[in-house]
């Protein structure tokens, strides 16, 4: 799996390109075997080199690249002699094919250019044997086939350089696959002359000589018809005759008629007095633009270049005719770029003249493309962060592994002195750094008072995480206890400028001052941490002295290897690290910890320890939205083939009519295709507004300042690759369904789409729709999870509880502040705790009990909290008491909760001794079960301890329902009169409980856009097909209505066709969509079961969205006046 998320979910620009050339390159080898039906051992052999390329691409452990040049070779071989069979001696040319993973690189191609030489002299060898004549063409019968294995070998020795540059010999391949699918016989059309039948031989040698005997290439108003007409010929036949026979169209064969005769008359003093201009008149042309391009086209000259070097050959004084004319070169493919002009009026002239299906193709596709941009730009932005340092292949986030029996789990949260620890144990380690909680302060210099956001951090830190100073170097920031680094912004705020910040003192807490040794530039959008200051890693374990003991856990740690470590090395060397520390022997242990290394680049999409390893977390997320984004526009080119394949009926005459005067299946499919690419192209201009406008909703919505890239090449680059694969991917099937009617039955009305088109096409709507099922159910699920962990119990009650931080002189103060609270008639209870009471940190596995196992390694979860505790957050107590004021014997005993009394043993807890940081207590109460995490982790074991007279941490208050803002006042003016230095800053219980599901909330938001979306593009090709049915059905509708049938009838009649398609999509769609949301619903703990009516509720809603939809367009139909359909009968 991890090689298939390397190719499929790693957003990078190269990945991408591979990914879409080894699906082109298998694609095409499949079609190759349908389309080489001529000569399908000239299409296997480029079959074969498509699969072993892409083998090469795709890294497979089978790997057959010394085998690309001789397929290329025998490809050659057969195309210039197709008579020539493969021989058994042959086969030694594949002997060494097994060789390639033992063979070098550069060797495998210098063999591969070997056979690329030997390929062009196969040709050469054709070219001598071969003579050449007036107005025929056999030196440049294979040109473009050489100009093929030109490019390959450029490609090859670049490759040589750089493997990116394989990409260009896959990019002449694909080429090269995509020539002798649309155009048979491009490569083999001089060297076959042998599959003209020797009747259509002669009656194309008939009509050159009767065409030029009679000069009737000379008619300036000259058509196929009329042509036909003045040779007694049925029109079918003369264009068999010239498409067939002589291998050309109609104006082809004309336009060389006419350049001979220029050619001729140039000779002649007769028309020496006429411009060139009029000689091309004279010949039958009537344009000069015309005249002037199609002399060019077939003579590689203009008329004036080719005149002059007549004149050069030919003496002054000799007027007789030459006895040899110069023969003109023809070139063996005419250039078409004048053709896209003409499909461009065609495609557009199409639009207009169905306006309605015109505007839901663009809208839709415009829509889909906007969607997966946006979701582009957030992948590639997800991919981005936190890639940016210097040195980051070195930088490494440390987590570790706890086993116990059969168990094993994980955790980023260290001792607060395992930096240093590991630095000092560890040479291979140039630097390490601890890094604390996050913390809101207040600073205060001279007479601004400002609350900001930071962090604790070592010495190191700026050694590791390469942010740019303005002042100050990372050799002396954070080098002392008393040292600050500042951002540009804080710097701002107090003193104006970053330089002016070095050296000041600024008061932290109000209790210490601290000088400010560096300034740092506000930190970038890619970076996952956020702070505006960082104190030396002292101050915090000042703060929270129990991190200095190696058991304790709450901080991260950070590494950086030496230049020349080995990561794997180092990890194989710091697994053992509590062992060496704790004097463990692991053969008799039955609980321990492993410290492993995690690339920090890594960290923050693989932020999920799973089974003691980083195993998915915003990494899933990143996954469901490409997937997301891919469904999107799946769904949106399903609806342009859809429509184009439903409205090849209507075309099936323009069809008949062009293949009538002589247009080529391969020019009908390059038609049609372009009209698919200007679709795309107009869907791309629309698209690009609605990213614009949806950006700032979109930021609001992911909570991220994510800037369009309209100013990177590589967007446009991007953009331009996404417009070619969506239009072709759109219009490649069908054009050949489109291109494949035939004229005879086109043109006598008895054409009609054959069943396996019409079951591809019911096909695409259910296929189209199961992806619509899926995005739509997987969107409730979600959502019901979201409701699930809102409403459900956690244990306590977090509505009306407001808590703030404990700062300054609430310290000291702190029970009187308590007391004037509980006075004010809003306010039920007041509490304290150490830290936030939403999201407890802080574990320890120094707890001992009568019985422990000292084998065993179970990190306890510790906390200290004030009196009145359990009545603030309304916890359940279910043996003994809380502690109380009134019995101070309780400071010295803890509470522990459910599952630490389960881990105990204990059946009668209260009154058991349990020794907690080396301190031994009585348990003097147990608490129900609550949370302290989010519902994505279960419910640990926890010690608490008797904490009133604590520093720091947070008050707690629970205040009267419906008397909130009241309190909230009281709050602000008692905390302003006792600690007038402090602003306090209130947070609501609830509202940061919901911040733990800030990810899973924004998921859920993006989920249900995405999916409306998603039914939205969907419904926009219900409705485009409904609108076609009606259409065609129009007749039948106004018969069945004449004879009796009901609105109701008819609306049956219509609908049944798609609701059955719908429910067949449903019935696919729901498995999968059980198993998806299954599989992400086992990332939480605690989690809504999945019930059947989800899923029915899901069809129902899909099946009601595509009635609305159908129904309009079909009730106006059968509403409609019958004469009106009748009318024409």
């Amino acid at each position: 799996m991890s090689h298939l998320h390397s190719y499929i979910f790693h957003i990078a620009v190269y990945d991408l390109f591979c990914l879409a050339a080894i699906f082109s390159a298998l694609t095409l080898a499949i079609l190759l075997g349908f389309a080489g039906k001529q000569s399908p051992a000239t299409a296997l052999w480029l079959s074969l080199a498509l699969v072993v390329w892409s083998l090469h691409l795709a890294q497979l452990p089978v790997d057959f690249w010394l085998a690309l040049g001789p397929l290329i070779y025998f490809f050659t071989c057969k195309t210039v002699r197709p008579e020539q069979p493969f021989r058994r001696m042959d086969c030694a040319h594949f002997t060494v094919v097994f060789l390639s993973p033992l063979l070098p690189g550069w060797l495998v191609s210098v063999s591969i250019l070997v056979y690329l030489y030997l390929s062009h002299r196969v040709i050469q060898q054709f070219y001598d044997r071969m003579q050449t004549v007036w107005m025929d063409r056999p030196r440049f019968a294979f040109r473009r086939l050489e100009t093929f294995l030109y490019l390959l070998a450029f490609s090859v020795l670049l490759e040589l350089f750089s493997p990116v540059f394989l990409l260009a010999s896959a990019a002449v391949l694909v080429v090269m696959a995509a020539q002798v699918i649309l155009k048979p016989g491009v490569f083999t059309a001089i060297a076959q002359p042998k599959m003209i039948a020797d009747g259509l031989r002669e009656k194309s040698r008939w009509l050159k000589q009767t065409v030029k005997e009679r000069r009737l290439h000379e008619d300036p108003e000259l058509t196929l018809p009329s042509l036909a007409a003045k040779l007694t010929v049925p029109v079918h036949e003369l264009s068999r005759i010239i498409n067939l026979g002589l291998k050309k169209n109609f104006n082809d064969f004309i336009n060389e008629l006419r350049v001979q005769e220029v050619s001729r008359k140039m000779r002649q003093p007769a028309y020496d007095q006429l411009t060139l201009l009029g000689i091309a008149y004279e010949s039958g042309f009537n344009s000069k633009t015309t005249f002037n391009r199609v002399f060019r086209e077939l003579t590689g000259k203009s008329a004036a270049e080719y005149k002059s070097e007549l004149d050069k050959q030919r003496p002054s004084y000799n007027t007789g005719l030459p006895q040899r004319l110069q023969p003109v070169s023809l070139r063996s493919e005419i250039k078409r770029n004048f053709m896209i002009r003409n499909y461009i009026k065609t495609a557009w002239r199409g639009l207009l003249r169905n306006k309605a299906q015109s505007i839901i193709n663009i809208s839709g596709l415009a829509v889909g493309l906007a969607c997966s941009l946006l979701i582009l730009v957030w992948v590639q932005n997800e991919y981005s962060t936190d890639v940016f340092f210097a040195g980051s292949e070195r930088l490494f986030k440390v987590y570790k592994s706890d086993f116990y029996n059969d168990t094993e789990t994980g955790s980023y949260e260290m001792p607060g002195i395992l930096a240093d620890e590991l630095k000092r144990s560890y040479p291979d380690i140039q630097y390490a750094t601890n890094m604390g909680f996050g913390e809101t302060s207040t600073f205060r210099a001279g007479d601004k008072v400002v609350k900001m956001n930071g962090n604790s951090a070592g010495a190191d830190f700026f050694k590791l995480f390469s942010y740019r100073l303005l002042a100050g170097t990372a050799q002396t920031a954070l080098n002392s206890p008393s040292s600050i680094a500042i951002s540009r912004k804080m710097a701002g705020i107090f003193y104006g400028s970053p330089e002016q910040a070095i050296g000041q003192l600024i008061r932290y807490q109000n209790r210490k001052d601290f000088k400010v040794t560096a300034v740092f530039d506000d930190l970038p959008a890619k970076s996952s941490q956020n702070f505006d200051f960082l104190l030396n890693w002292d101050t915090f374990l000042e703060n929270y002295p129990w991190a200095k003991e190696m058991g304790n856990n709450g901080p991260n740690a950070f590494v950086m290897l030496r230049p020349q470590a080995n990561a794997t090395t180092v990890n194989t060397k710091i697994a053992r690290f509590f062992d060496l520390y704790w004097h463990i022997d692991r053969k008799k242990a039955i609980a321990y910890t492993d410290l492993a290394l995690q690339p920090y680049a890594d960290a923050y999409l693989n932020n999920n320890i799973q089974s003691g390893r980083p195993d998915g977390g915003r990494i899933t997320y990143v996954h469901i939205f490409s997937i997301t984004g891919v469904f999107i526009l799946l769904i949106a080119c399903v609806n342009f083939m859809n429509l184009m394949t439903a409205r090849s009926v209507k075309r099936a005459k323009e069809v008949g009519v062009r293949k009538a005067i002589g247009a080529l299946r391969p020019a009908l499919i390059s038609q049609f295709i372009w009209e698919a690419l200007i679709v795309t192209a107009l869907a791309v201009a629309l698209a690009l507004p609605l990213l614009w406008l949806a950006q700032p909703w979109f930021n609001g919505l992911v909570q991220k300042q994510i800037a369009l890239p309209f100013g990177q090449p590589l967007f446009w680059l991007e953009l331009l690759g996404i417009t070619v694969v969506t239009g072709l991917l759109s219009g490649f099937y069908p054009a050949l369904i489109l291109s494949a009617f035939k004229p005879v039955k086109v043109l006598k009305s008895t054409i009609k789409l054959d069943t396996g088109t019409l079951l591809l096409r019911k096909g695409l709507v259910v296929f189209q729709f199961v992806l619509a099922v899926l995005l739509i159910t997987g969107t409730v699920i979600v959502s019901r999870q979201m409701r699930f962990m809102a409403s459900k119990d956690l244990g306590y009650s977090r509505e009306n509880v407001v808590y703030l931080p404990v700062e300054g002189e609430l310290d000291a103060k702190y029970a009187v502040f308590k007391n004037e609270l509980l006075n004010q008639p809003g306010i039920q209870a007041v509490s304290r705790i150490n830290m936030p009471p939403v999201d407890i940190y802080g574990s320890s596995a120094a707890v001992n009990w009568i019985g422990h196992d000292p084998k065993m390694n179970t990190q306890f979860t510790h906390v200290a909290i004030g009196y009145d505790y359990f009545k603030t957050m309304k916890l359940t107590l279910l043996a003994g008491h809380e502690f109380a004021a009134d019995n101070p014997a309780d400071t010295s005993g803890y509470i522990l909760n459910e599952t630490a009394v389960r881990l105990t043993g204990y059946k009668h807890p209260v009154g058991q001794p349990i020794t907690w940081l080396g301190k031994k207590r009585m348990i003097v109460g147990v608490v129900k079960d609550f949370h302290f995490h989010s519902l994505h982790e279960t419910v640990g074991p926890m010690v608490l301890a008797a904490g009133e007279n604590q520093h720091g941490g947070v008050i707690l208050i629970r205040t009267q329902p419906g008397k909130t803002p009241t309190a909230l006042a009281e709050i602000q003016r008692l905390s302003k009169q006792l600690n007038p230095a402090f602003p306090a800053v209130i947070y609501f219980t609830d509202q940061e409980y919901e911040h733990l599901y800030q990810n899973d909330q924004i998921i859920n938001r993006l989920a249900d856009t995405f999916a409306l979306l998603a039914i939205f593009i969907s419904c926009l090709g219900l409705l485009g097909l409904a609108m076609f049915t009606a259409e065609q059905r129009f007749k039948e509708i106004g018969i069945r209505k004449v004879l009796g049938a009901g609105v109701n009838t008819l609306f049956v009649l219509l609908s049944r066709e798609f609701i059955v398609l719908i429910v067949i999509a449903i019935a696919i769609a729901m498995p999968l969509a059980w198993y998806a949301t299954n599989g992400f619903l086992q990332g939480f703990a605690y989690r809504a079961p999945l019930q059947w009516w989800v899923f029915a509720l899901s069809a129902g809603v899909i099946i009601l969205i595509a009635l609305i939809t159908v129904s309009f367009q079909i009730i106006k139909v059968a509403l409609a006046n019958p004469v009106k359909s009748l009318r024409s009968e």
